[in-house]
């Protein structure tokens, strides 16, 4: 998780670039019969860890890593929510449990702002919205959260 942090922004964009496209191809073909989908969620199901690492990671390279690399990792993490919904769920979960009560309740607050409006789906609008709200989130729980 925390070594992407130590990756040069350049490399991080391409390792993001990555992810997104594995997760959209996930989340926009998840109710086709196409062998090569079925080959990738096979290859995803042998290590079950994988999508709730990758949005951890995510995760936290957009909370606690340079500026210079927050753009970079805003596009994937929608389409990895998408991609395993329970995987975001536990990763918030986990993060409002490490903080105090007082800022667990702030950190729920700005967890629903970061959701509103966002529909299920990966249109360019969507994204655009995601991504705006994913800035104001980071700009708000980086004034509070402890990790």
């Amino acid at each position: 998780g925390s070594r992407w942090l130590a990756l040069d922004p350049p490399m991080s964009t391409h390792c993001a670039s990555a992810i997104d496209y594995l997760a959209s191809y996930l989340f926009i073909n998840r109710d086709k019969d196409w062998q090569s989908l079925h080959m990738l969620q096979a290859h995803v199901a042998q290590d079950p860890s994988l999508l709730p690492k990758l949005t951890q990671t995510l995760f936290t390279q957009l909370l606690f890593g340079p500026y210079s690399n927050h753009w970079s990792v805003t596009r994937p993490m929608l389409s990895l929510m998408m991609a395993d919904e329970s995987s975001f769920t536990s990763y918030r979960q986990h993060l409002i449990s490490t903080q105090s009560p007082e800022n667990q309740q702030k950190l729920n607050e700005a967890f629903t702002k970061l959701l509103a409006d966002v529909a299920r789906n990966l249109e360019p609008t969507n994204r655009d919205r995601f991504a705006q709200h994913l800035a104001t989130f980071r700009q708000s729980v980086r004034a509070f959260l402890t990790y």
